[in-house]
């Protein structure tokens, strides 16, 4: 439970989330993938970052789905 205020500090959430969402993405096994559990509009600490989420966006809207997983009925309804 991570409180947010002023001068707290996020870098190292922000570091840890990134290589979450690296690493999800490489393995292709995610239909779905998350940058945080806080990326609620609460934590303001983390919005503030625009340019990361940015970055962590085009990471997850251009990771690969292993053939597979892409021939699925979930990933078919999902991804479309």
């Amino acid at each position: 439970d991570y409180k947010d205020w002023p001068l707290l500090e996020w870098d190292w959430i922000l570091e840890l989330c990134a290589l979450g969402v690296r690493e999800a993405a490489k393995h292709q096994q995610w239909l779905a993938i998350a940058t945080s559990n806080f990326c609620g509009p609460q934590f303001r600490g983390m919005w503030r970052q625009v340019a990361w989420h940015q970055q962590m966006t085009q990471l997850i809207k251009n990771a690969p789905i292993a053939p597979g997983l892409a021939a699925t009925k979930l990933a078919k309804r999902i991804v479309g």
